[in-house]
């Protein structure tokens, strides 16, 4: 939703408290939106998948509750809390703004003519691959878009295009990144379900780690180009392809 305000209004957020009617702002619009959207989900009739061999709820199983698959998802809430700091990362850093992917591989002109795609002509694809990658596990069962989307195949696929993205220029560069938005917006479901699977109901340290992954992304982000006055930032200017 926020990329598609960018891309579409004058102003960067229509829902910010510091605007009003008079100066562009859609506060009571977006107020009855989210409202809309918390009953959708208090509403929202729970669905499952028999390969499920953990319940949502740990306090649905009794006092023998201690079986090995339990013991297993506890033992594995640490890669889905990291997966999910990562996501947050990713859709913060990559596709918070259309036009990010494009400037990721853009270089310039060339005879006055654009080597690569424009911003305001294609940022359009950027959303249309955002809205692909999440209707891929809305159209598709619980059981298939959980096998699907997160099978090695599918991670191979958003490796690939994350690849092609980071080593090709222009167009080229520009495909990769679409692929690579619809992965990473295919997967959100998957992980924020294995996040719940896997926490057995402990979402404090969850949002810890996921939290402190993120922030150790930002970190490394921001010495790219803050290199000159932050400790060690000469080391990742320009460097991270190394």
């Amino acid at each position: 939703m926020v990329p598609l305000v960018w891309f579409s209004s004058l102003i960067i957020q229509l829902v910010w408290p510091m605007l009003d009617e008079e100066t562009g702002g859609y506060n009571k619009i977006g107020i009855f939106l989210a409202i809309l959207a918390l009953l959708e989900l208090g509403t929202r009739t729970p669905v499952s998948c028999a390969s499920a061999s953990v319940p949502l709820n740990p306090k649905e199983t009794g006092t023998n509750a201690r079986s090995p698959d339990k013991r297993d998802s506890e033992d594995r809430w640490l890669p889905s809390s990291i997966a999910l700091g990562s996501l947050f990362f990713t859709l913060h850093c990559m596709f918070s703004d259309s036009s990010t992917i494009i400037a990721w591989s853009w270089t310039g002109y060339e005879d006055r003519h654009p080597r690569g795609p424009m911003p305001h002509l294609y940022g359009s694809l950027t959303l249309i691959a955002q809205s692909v990658g999440l209707l891929i596990p809305t159209v598709l069962s619980p059981c298939t878009s959980s096998a699907l989307l997160t099978h090695p195949v599918w991670f191979a696929y958003g490796c690939a295009a994350a690849y092609v993205m980071y080593s090709f220029r222009d167009w080229q560069g520009f495909a990769g990144g679409l692929n690579f938005a619809v992965f990473c917006m295919s997967v959100i479901p998957s992980i924020l379900t294995q996040v719940v699977v896997k926490g057995n109901g402990k979402s404090g340290r969850t949002l810890f780690v996921a939290f402190f992954v993120a922030i150790l992304f930002y970190v490394a982000n921001v010495f790219t180009v803050a290199y000159a006055f932050v400790p060690g930032g000469a080391y990742f200017r320009e460097r991270t392809d190394l």
